[in-house]
């Protein structure tokens, strides 16, 4: 299943991202420390990306026309009489619903590429006095190994959301719908570590998290406690800071102790 999700991802121009590489998670000081204690990453539905991600799952995306045979079908999965249902009704009422239906069944872990994202650092990193976690997340471990690079662009592909060839009721389409934003978004150069079993808080292995990072705007203090938490957690991780480079003004990440 994996395999023909990426290849069909591709054909929409979803790339595969490779969960070799490390992936980022900005939080405020305290959401952080809640991480590390309780040794949890969240993976939210859609509908709540909705309400605090500005997640733009623009109904634009899709292709709300339907012939018999996929209403007939998306009826049967939810155990409706299909003579039962006039197109209008089932325009109105059973589509808006089940549409609805799938934001609420698939966990989303949200990430960046890079620890030096400065919009990242102002909007979830609580102006650079919150962390960045840097993890390294093995396939099948914390979800199923489906990761994407978010697609930004003006105009997105219009998909099906409802399958009429599998035994699931949404295609597999659905993933492009749930990784694609505007391009205006595009500085967030995010990631997508989607779990299709369902949401909530997923256990990750301590291993896991490599590296965390201070913002610009902490203490010493700071520093002292986030050290203090992942020794007494049983982390064993580097910690560092961001900081911006001298020459061109970038943000780079600096030994923290020689701040």
């Amino acid at each position: 299943m994996p395999n023909s999700i990426y290849n069909r991802m591709v054909e929409l121009g979803v790339t595969p991202y490779s969960m070799e590489q490390p992936v980022y998670k900005y939080r405020s000081m305290e959401a952080a420390i809640e991480i590390l204690i309780t040794n949890q990453v969240y993976f939210p539905t859609a509908k709540e990306l909705e309400r605090y991600d500005r997640l733009e799952l623009h109904r634009s995306i899709l292709d709300l026309s339907f012939t018999q045979e996929e209403k007939a079908k998306h009826l049967i999965a939810l155990d409706l009489g299909f003579n039962d249902c006039p197109d209008q009704h089932y325009r109105e009422k059973i589509q808006p619903l089940s549409i609805e239906f799938a934001k609420t069944q698939i966990g989303l872990f949200s990430a960046g590429k890079s620890p030096n994202n400065g919009p990242l650092w102002e909007r979830y990193g609580n102006l650079h006095k919150g962390i960045c976690l840097g993890f390294i997340i093995p396939p099948n471990t914390i979800a199923t190994d489906l990761s994407f690079n978010v697609n930004y662009t003006k105009n997105p592909t219009k998909i099906k959301l409802f399958d009429v060839v599998g035994d699931n009721p949404f295609s597999n389409d659905v993933f492009y719908w749930l990784c694609t934003k505007q391009e205006r978004y595009s500085y967030e150069e995010e990631v997508r570590i989607i779990n299709d079993k369902g949401f909530g808080f997923r256990t990750f292995e301590k291993g896991m998290l490599f590296e965390i990072i201070l913002g610009m705007d902490t203490t010493e203090r700071d520093y002292n406690l986030i050290s203090k938490v992942a020794a007494d957690y049983g982390y064993n991780v580097k910690i560092n800071k961001i900081a911006v480079d001298d020459d061109d003004y970038e943000l780079k990440v600096v030994e923290a102790i020689t701040l």
